[in-house]
């Protein structure tokens, strides 16, 4: 499967749903669910804008690059949760996928909360860790980042089990973690994740099928 069968998929499934009568569905939830549909076509013209880059060395384009890119990934991911609950009546759960969990993990982490500084006082009671400090956070090695690839790293413990975000984050890693940090090939990691999306939305079109 390639991108080009993500977007035919993500075609066949609009039209789909654009022909459907949803006279007896909540408006609200219609809308939501139709500007969802939107995102999903919106995010996915951004990645393969994405994927047309040209390499470049310049730091400062390549973390907009970068930043962008994860987090429109975990945007399709989310649009695709709430057509997937309007139309199947039900939670779409990534953590149980290693592949879009590890993305989200990778989001959270690396791009929406890389800094951390504990409240000792708000952590007491809530969290029986002596292990915790007051300090956590990752980021991004400069020095081998590149548009299509970055390292990260991690300082500061968060919790007993050290590693437990990069063993979250493994399966979509193209090296091993070594020395508390890790390489994201981006190229591979979009490879992997349209693979899931593309099943995700197999699935709802089968679903949408049976019920015509």
């Amino acid at each position: 499967m390639t991108l080009n069968d993500k977007l035919y998929f993500i075609d066949k499934l609009r039209d789909k749903i654009l022909s459907l009568d949803l006279a007896d569905r909540n408006e609200v939830d219609k809308k939501i669910m139709y500007a969802a549909l939107d995102v999903v076509s919106d995010t996915d013209s951004g990645i393969n804008a994405y994927l047309n880059l040209e390499n470049t060395e310049e730091r400062g384009m390549n973390y907009i690059y970068i930043y962008g890119l994860i987090n429109i990934l975990q945007s399709q991911v989310s649009a695709i949760q709430t057509i997937y609950k309007f139309f199947l009546n039900e939670n779409l759960d990534i953590s149980k996928n290693d592949i879009l969990n590890g993305l989200r993990v990778l989001r959270n982490k690396i791009f929406a909360h890389s800094v951390e500084i504990i409240d000792e006082k708000k952590n007491k009671g809530r969290v029986e860790n002596k292990n915790i400090k007051e300090e956590s956070g990752f980021g991004i090695v400069s020095d081998t980042m590149k548009t299509f690839y970055f390292d990260f790293y991690k300082v500061g413990i968060e919790e007993i089990d050290d590693f437990k975000v990069y063993k979250e984050i493994c399966p979509i890693a193209s090296n091993k973690f070594e020395n508390y940090s890790m390489g994201i090939n981006i190229n591979y990691l979009i490879r992997l994740y349209s693979k899931e999306v593309i099943k995700i939305l197999e699935n709802i079109a089968e679903h949408l099928e049976s019920k015509s």
